[in-house]
Parts: C-alpha cells; structure tokens; sequence
C-alpha cells in the first residue's frame, strides 16, 4: 500500500496553520522540518516523554541530523503528572544549554502532555521560539 496523507490547513483569526496525518512521515521528518522552518541547519531540540522517545527518537534524530540540524533531546516522564513548571524549567535548561538561539526550534516528539510543554517553554524561552509537533 503506497503511503497517503491528509493535509487539512486550519485558519483562525491571527493564526494559520497546516496538519499532515499519514504513513512515513517520521522518516521525511527532517525534510518537514527544514521547509517549515524556513532552513537546512540550526540547532533543534526535541521534546519527548521516555516512552515515545524510546520508539521513535533516534530515527527522528537521525532524520533531522541529515538534512544538516544540530539536534539534543529533553525527556519526561510520561502522564499528566509531568505537566508542571518545574518541568518547563527544565526544559528551558535544556534549551540554554544545548545553545538554542532565536533562529533555533524546539520539536515536540509526542502526544499532549509533551506538546504542552515544549509548546509552553518554546513560547516563553527568549521570548518565544520557533515550535513544530
């Protein structure tokens, strides 16, 4: 079966955005990255909980080192309970110690809890940072 994808663009006032559902995307996830971002190279940081990071993380990291990003990770644990501050505190250590600059992008690998998160501390992290999920 060839792979599909669905792409539905949501618009709302101020804000525009795309959503791509389907098969292999993981592996064009560097590709993605590079035409949403706007670059090839940069640094990224990828927000993850243990599990999801634990199936699918290298081969997103592999995926966004070849097209020529920097790229570290961030992990939490899974659930609902890792939402809290002290986690975005982390998570903006993380930021500042892997260097992220304002041209740099946080990736949220993962579900609700992690794009909450990283979409939080993305926002707040040198005054908002560039963010894909």
């Amino acid at each position: 079966m060839a792979n599909r994808t669905i792409k539905v663009k949501l618009t709302r006032p101020a804000v525009s955005y795309r959503i791509t559902i389907g098969s292999g995307l993981l592996d064009n996830a560097g590709v993605w990255a590079s035409a949403s971002l706007k670059q090839a190279s940069g640094k990224v940081v990828i927000v993850s909980d243990s599990t999801v990071f634990g199936l699918y993380g290298t081969r997103v990291e592999k995926v966004l080192r070849g097209v020529g990003f920097d790229v570290s990770h961030f992990l939490i644990k899974p659930g609902e309970r890792s939402k809290t501050l002290r986690n975005v505190q982390r998570a903006m250590a993380a930021f500042s110690s892997a260097g992220l600059a304002r041209t740099d992008a946080v990736v949220a690998l993962g579900g609700g809890v992690v794009g909450d998160l990283a979409g939080f501390a993305a926002g707040i992290y040198l005054r908002g940072i560039r963010f894909l999920q």
